[in-house]
């Protein structure tokens, strides 16, 4: 049976979309194929990249290490610790790009022989400091780092070995892939071409159709009355001439204007409209439709309106735009607005408050500057108090072992402020017998967090020997410690205080020994005059003598008395 000829069309334009849908999915399909070639190669590329990287950072490593066993400067130790970083950093990364189980074996394999081959380096470095390598030994540990940093090429080789030979899959099936969307693309390119020609001669066919279609569009535009008239925003469109063609209910109730009273005359250049902000009133000219039916448009601007149906005003919010043909000649415009009093309100209060807001963020932000002045004065407080005292603190944080000084100490180590040492040098400027004390009293606080307070002879950086008083403890989190703190203060006075105290206790030891030798013989020789006058004058008291008796022992009592 023959299709009608209509029909037929409709039928062949149904298949031409469902063919042009059919082949625009593929197209997205092989489009999508191909973003995730582009991401894949990228992912590769990144792989050989970031493998590149750590053994370029491994390699400058090396020759840091190298530098520092020839030269000894401790410029060369530094950079190894940030090289390290970026070797952990670039061997995540790998791990983030690579979904190949077997690569990331290799990958652990690789962290494992990078760590050995850092920790190599700073066994090395240390055996260095404490110049205890020969030659042969030295000759023996360079092997062996050969052999490790060997190790780590191989491995690196390895996993850009399996990247290179995925790349190459990648790109053959890449190439596939391509030319099968190039046909899909060129299909789809076709058959919209065939649409277009069902299309046009579809349209020619409407055309005799347009007469029928007015008296269709005079019912639609009932319809749309009805539809305008259910909404809650006032719709106004004018032809160009001015006259009213729609205006709704919504439109009525919010302007306080009747439809009948609006297509009678150009209500929107009569009406009382008013800036908000500066309260002057709008020239007729100036409104938004009468500026739509000249050719501008206006979006969301807020007017105020009074007339005798809203003797106390309102505010309302309107958009207005020009409407024209296809040849773009202007046939009318459409405004659309809404009653905004009760949102200029809430306006309103939302900007009383802000201006709280703000005056309470001052108020706060004045607060604030005058806690930060106190902290800087309570932090210079401290610091003079501290070089008063002579007391340094000092911080480290044991997870990246860095270390912070404050000012005072850089002064008790007689070291430019500034050019703080790394943890190792400051347990070196201790004094060689001092050493193993702190560095066992640090270790047991890194391990178990045991608190110390000890006194220890120091060797500043210009060579003065001097006493300090040290003390750190730790602060735990988890059962380990998470930062070390303490305390050193300069007790040289009061160690020379200590040294003259312990002198004159032994002068006046010396002294007292010889007082009480001379007390004893003072002692002695008063108890033998005092014996002698005693039995003279007992017997100048019998009476049994003659005068120049008793004044021969009133002599030997004078002599006696002089003896003594």
């Amino acid at each position: 049976m023959k299709l009608p000829l209509e029909k037929g069309k409709s039928y062949i334009f149904s298949f031409a979309l469902i063919l042009i849908a059919a082949i625009g999915f593929n197209t997205y399909l092989k489009k999508n194929s191909m973003q995730e070639f582009e991401d894949s190669l990228e992912a590769s590329q990144e792989i050989l990249y970031r493998s590149e990287q750590i053994l370029y950072s491994v390699e400058h490593i090396v020759l840091n290490t190298r530098g520092y066993i020839l030269t000894g400067d401790p410029a060369f130790v530094k950079p190894i610790t940030s090289s390290r970083i970026g070797i952990i950093k670039n061997i995540q990364s790998l791990r983030n790009l690579t979904k190949n189980s077997v690569q990331h074996s290799r990958i652990d394999t690789l962290t494992l022989l990078v760590e050995q081959r850092i920790q190599f380096s700073r066994r090395f470095i240390e055996t260095r400091k404490q110049n205890r390598l020969s030659e042969k030994e030295r000759s023996i540990t360079v092997s062996r780092g050969e052999d490790l940093m060997k190790e780590v090429r191989n491995c690196i080789s390895r996993i850009q070995t399996n990247e290179e030979r995925s790349l190459k899959n990648l790109k053959a099936t890449h190439r596939k892939s391509k030319e099968s969307f190039n046909f899909s693309l060129i299909l789809l390119l076709a058959v919209i071409v065939v649409l277009f020609i069902i299309v046009f001669f579809s349209i020619k066919g409407q055309t005799l159709l347009k007469a029928k279609s007015e008296y269709e569009i005079r019912k639609n535009n009932i319809f749309l009355q009805t539809i305008l008239n259910t909404i809650a925003e006032g719709v106004a469109v004018v032809d160009k001439g001015g006259e009213i063609v729609l205006f709704n209910r919504a439109a009525e109730k919010i302007l306080g204007i009747g439809a009948a009273d609006a297509r009678q005359h150009k209500w929107w250049t009569s009406i009382n409209l008013y800036n908000p902000n500066t309260l002057s009133q709008l020239e007729p000219t100036n409104t938004p439709l009468s500026e739509a039916l000249q050719g501008k448009e206006t979006e969301q601007m807020e007017l105020f309106i009074r007339n005798e149906s809203l003797s106390g005003g309102a505010f309302i919010t309107i958009s207005a735009r020009p409407i024209r043909t296809d040849g773009s000649d202007l046939t009318g415009a459409v405004a659309v607005f809404y009653d905004s009093t009760d949102r200029k309100k809430q306006q309103d209060e939302i900007l009383q408050l802000n201006i709280q807001l703000e005056n309470r963020v001052k108020e706060r932000t004045s607060e604030l500057s005058e806690a930060v002045e106190s902290l800087k004065r309570n932090k210079d407080l401290l610091n003079e108090t501290g070089k008063m005292a002579k007391v340094g603190g000092w911080e480290i944080i044991p997870d990246t072992m860095t270390m912070k000084w404050t000012d005072e100490l850089f002064d008790i180590h007689q070291i430019e402020l500034g050019k703080l040492p790394d943890i190792s040098e400051a347990i070196n400027y201790y004094a060689p017998e001092a050493r193993p004390i702190i560095e066992k009293v640090f270790q047991n606080c890194l391990e178990s967090g045991v608190e110390w307070e000890i006194d220890l002879p120091l060797i500043t950086a210009k060579g003065e020997r001097i006493w300090v008083r040290s003390n750190g403890k730790a602060e735990i989190k988890n059962n380990r410690p998470i930062r070390l703190f303490g305390a050193l203060q300069d007790i040289t006075e009061s160690k020379k205080d200590e040294q003259e105290r312990t002198k004159m206790i032994d002068a006046l030891l010396i002294k007292n020994t010889d007082i009480e030798e001379f007390t004893y013989i003072v002692s002695h020789n008063l108890r033998a005059p005092l014996a002698n006058i005693k039995g003279l004058a007992s017997l100048i008291e019998k009476g049994d003598i003659d005068d120049e008796t008793k004044m021969f022992l009133i002599n030997a009592i004078s002599i006696s008395a002089k003896a003594g």
